[in-house]
Parts: C-alpha cells; sequence; structure tokens
C-alpha cells in the first residue's frame, strides 16, 4: 500500500512538508501543490476531527490507526488512515497516511445491507436468524422467538442444542387429539412446516402405490371367475 508523509503546524494544520505520495492521495499533482495549504480547511470532511486528534496527541503523544474522512482537490471523498506523533519541541505533528476508501465503503455497504435484512426479519411470518460458527445464535427475528416461546436476549447467545420447542409439541398434540375444536382441529391445523408437502399428481400417484394405496379394490370384492381345472367351479 501506498504511504503519504505529512508534517503540518500543530496550531493551525499548515503543511510544512509532504512527499508527492501523500499530494497525490489528495488530488494534487505533487509535493510543491500541497505544502504550504491548510490542512484542516482544505482536506477535512469534518474539521473537528483533527481537533479530537490534537487533543489525543497532546494526551498521549501520538495517535495510531486513525480513520477520518477526506476531500481531495477535485471534491472526491475518500477514507485515510492516520498514524502521527507530535513533536512538542518544533510545535509540528508528524505521521504518515494512508488511503483506505475502498475498504471502508466495503464496510459500510456490508453493515447497511445487514440492517436493511434486519429490519426485514423483523416483520417476516417466517423464522429468521444467524448463528456463528460456533452454532450460537447471533440474531433472531421475532417469528423465531414466538416459535420458541422466549425471548430475543435468551435466544442470542444460545447453542442450537439448548433450545426447546414447548410450542410446536402443544400444537401437534392438540391437532392430532383434536382438542383444537371441530374448526380447528386435524392435521390441517398443523404448523405449516410439519405438513406434509402436496406432491405433483404422477409423483404423487407413485407414491401413493407404493403405499398400497394407489387403486380402489372395493370393486374386485365378490368377483367371481371359472376355473376349468376345477370342473368349473368358481373361485
Amino acid at each position: 500500500m501506498t504511504v503519504g508523509r505529512l508534517r503540518t503546524r500543530l496550531e493551525d494544520g499548515l503543511v510544512l512538508a509532504c512527499n508527492d505520495s501523500a499530494a497525490r492521495m489528495l488530488g494534487l499533482a505533487s509535493s510543491t501543490e500541497l505544502r504550504g495549504r491548510l490542512f484542516p480547511r482544505d482536506h477535512y470532511v469534518d474539521p473537528d476531527e483533527r481537533r479530537r486528534m490534537v487533543e489525543a496527541l497532546q494526551r498521549d503523544g501520538e495517535v495510531r490507526d486513525c480513520e477520518a474522512e477526506f476531500r481531495r482537490a477535485d471534491g472526491e471523498v475518500i477514507w485515510l488512515r492516520i498514524s502521527v506523533e507530535l513533536d512538542r519541541a518544533n510545535g509540528w505533528i508528524e505521521g504518515t497516511i494512508e488511503d483506505v476508501t475502498q475498504r471502508k465503503r466495503a464496510e459500510i455497504a456490508l453493515r447497511e445491507s445487514e440492517e436493511r435484512s434486519a429490519r426485514s426479519s423483523e416483520t417476516a411470518r417466517d423464522c429468521v436468524f444467524v448463528k456463528d460458527r460456533n452454532l450460537r445464535y447471533t440474531h433472531v427475528n421475532p417469528a423465531l422467538v414466538a416459535l420458541y416461546e422466549s425471548t430475543t436476549s435468551s435466544l442470542s447467545g444460545s447453542p442450537t442444542s439448548s433450545c426447546s420447542t414447548p410450542g410446536p409439541r402443544r400444537e401437534f398434540a392438540r391437532s392430532i387429539s383434536g382438542s383444537a375444536g371441530p374448526d380447528r382441529g386435524g392435521l390441517h391445523h398443523l404448523p405449516p412446516a410439519w405438513r406434509r408437502p402436496r406432491l405433483p399428481h404422477r409423483q404423487g400417484a407413485a407414491a401413493r402405490r407404493q403405499r398400497g394405496g394407489g387403486r380402489d379394490l372395493r370393486h374386485l370384492q365378490g368377483h367371481h371367475r371359472a376355473d376349468p381345472g376345477r370342473g368349473g367351479r368358481t373361485t
């Protein structure tokens, strides 16, 4: 990664010295164009960022890997990572800058996508969850919380194996016992995930034949045919 070097005056951020890499990051052709510019006025998107950095420098003497937005000479906003030290004797700040714009934009896009997904899952009727590599819930939506008859705080951080599902079990018991009433009893009252899926016509017919239910054989009861080997007796 290309590294720019800067030296700015402590009191106002005037650029005292820099290299060409720093100038190009900020949209300038060479270090000559960058020297003499007021860095906070010309390039900080939020000037308060420099004020906070100076406070940290005066307290700790250095700042490492501070990331902030800067404005290039052409107006484009970029992200720079700054690592600087305070030279109290000379009254200047000296350090390096690195362009981390692509990574920051990817992080922001991912965070916004996750936030949109989280908002959508809050109103979804299906159960939506996210687990970490240890199979612990890191996000659960209200539908899953209702399924487990639990709370979000109880499920978050819990492994799947420690969760029980009392709601569906009681629903199943009511359905097969008919205790749900004539309007709601039977398998139609089971949760959707417990119902047998409908099969296409041909596939369903094959499945019924495997279960012995492919044809109604009741019409063959009492049917007789002549057996010549038995003297014409019927069977």
